[in-house]
C-alpha cells in the first residue's frame, strides 16, 4: 500500500495559518463583546478533546481581549451529533463539530478523507485538510452556507475480533461495526454483514456478539473501551492490514454564516487561527492514543496480525475501485473528487 507524505506545501499551509495573525494578541479595542456557543459531542473527560478545547476557548478570549466569550456544551448537552449540521448552519450552536459521516450527501467531498488507506496517521490527514480546503472543501460548504474554522481526523481504523483474520477473504459471514457506507461496500463485496452501530455501543456489542468485529483506532479500542476485555476464555486479535487501514471518521467544525458574520475581521481571523490549531492537536492526540492503546492490548494478550503482501494487495484493488467510485460519484455532483483523490495517490 503506498505511503502517504506529509507534502512540505502541506506544513507550510499550516504553519503559515497559525502564525500569520500573532499581531492580533493585543485587545480588540473598537469591537463590541459577543459570546459565542460551542457544542461538541464528546464528554468533557475525554483526555483527547478536553486539553485542546479549554486552551481554544482561553486563547480566544485573550486574545480578543474578552471581546469574544466561549460557553462550552460538551456530551450532546445543546445538539445531538447526528443534527450538526443543521444546528450550525441555523445558528442553534455557533460552533458546532460536525460528524461527516451523519451528513454524507451534504458533505461529500469532506468524506473523500474518510476513505480507507487515504492517511497514515490523524495529524497527516488534518494537514491535508487544511492544505486542500481552498480548493476542493471550499465550494461544498459556500453551498452549505457555513464556515470551517477547525477539522480534526482520526487516525486509521483497525479490526478487533475473537478470530485472526489475515486477508479480507476471513471477513467473511463475520457481521463488522462500520464505520462508513464505503467501507459497508468493501465489507459487503468481502461476503461480510456490515452493522451500522455507535462507537460506544461496539463493548456490549461484542461481549454479546451481536458483531463479531469491532472497528476503530487501535487506541479507541485498547484505551478508551478496552475491548480486549469481551474476549473472555477467547482469544483477541487486531488484523493490520498495513498504511492506512480500514477509513476514519472526520470532524469538522463549523459555524453558520451569519454567526461567523457578527465577528469583526480581526476577530474571525482568531477565531479561525485558533481553530486550525485546536483540530491539529485534537489529531495529534488519536495518533498518541494509538501507541498507548496499542501498548494496553499487547499486555492484555491481544495478537497483532500483520497481513501479508498478497494480502495487502488484494486490499489495495478492492480500495483502489472504492476511491474511484467515490470519486465519480463526487464529480457527479459538481466537485472535484477525481482530481482530490488523485493527491492522496501521489502524496
Amino acid at each position: 500500500m503506498k505511503r502517504a507524505l506529509i507534502s512540505k506545501l502541506s506544513l507550510g499551509f499550516a504553519a503559515g495559518s497559525l502564525a500569520v495573525l500573532s499581531h492580533f494578541a493585543a485587545p480588540l479595542a473598537q469591537a463590541e463583546s459577543i459570546t459565542l456557543k460551542l457544542s461538541h459531542q464528546n464528554s468533557a473527560a475525554s483526555a483527547i478533546h478536553d486539553g485542546p478545547m479549554k486552551a481554544f476557548i482561553e486563547a480566544v478570549e485573550e486574545r480578543t481581549g474578552g471581546q469574544v466569550k466561549i460557553e462550552y456544551y460538551p456530551a450532546e448537552m445543546l445538539v445531538k451529533a447526528s443534527g450538526g449540521l443543521a444546528a450550525a448552519r441555523r445558528g442553534v450552536a455557533d460552533i458546532q463539530t460536525v460528524v461527516t459521516s451523519y451528513h454524507g450527501e451534504a458533505l461529500p467531498v469532506s468524506n473523500l478523507y474518510m476513505l480507507p488507506g487515504a492517511h497514515e496517521s490523524a495529524e497527516e490527514a488534518a494537514l491535508n485538510f487544511l492544505n486542500d480546503t481552498p480548493e476542493y472543501i471550499q465550494p461544498e460548504l459556500d453551498r452549505l452556507g457555513v464556515k470551517m474554522i477547525g477539522v480534526y481526523i482520526g487516525s486509521p481504523y483497525v479490526l478487533y475480533s475473537h478470530k485472526e483474520i489475515k486477508s479480507l477473504a476471513d471477513l467473511e459471514g463475520m457481521k463488522v461495526r462500520s464505520p462508513g457506507a464505503v467501507m459497508s461496500h468493501i465489507l459487503s463485496d468481502a461476503g461480510a454483514s456490515p452493522v451500522s452501530l455507535a462507537a460506544a455501543s461496539m463493548y456490549d456489542a461484542m461481549q454479546k456478539s451481536t458483531v463479531d468485529v469491532a472497528a476503530h483506532t487501535i487506541g479507541y479500542l485498547g484505551d478508551v473501551v478496552n475491548i480486549y476485555e469481551t474476549s473472555g476464555s477467547k482469544d483477541g486479535y487486531i488484523a493490520n492490514p498495513g498504511a492506512g487501514g480500514f477509513g476514519t471518521f472526520v470532524v469538522l467544525m463549523l459555524m453558520g454564516n451569519d454567526t461567523w458574520d457578527k465577528l469583526t475581521p480581526e476577530q474571525q481571523q482568531i477565531v479561525q487561527e485558533e481553530g486550525h490549531k485546536l483540530g491539529i492537536e485534537i489529531s495529534k492526540n488519536y495518533d498518541k492514543q494509538d501507541s498507548i492503546g496499542k501498548e494496553r492490548m499487547l499486555d492484555n494478550n491481544v495478537k497483532i496480525v500483520d497481513w501479508d503482501a498478497s494480502a495487502q494487495e488484494e486490499l489495495q484493488k478492492v480500495i483502489d475501485a472504492a476511491w474511484l467510485s467515490e470519486a465519480a460519484r463526487v464529480d457527479e455532483l459538481g466537485f472535484k473528487g477525481t482530481e482530490l483523490v488523485e493527491k492522496f495517490k501521489n502524496r
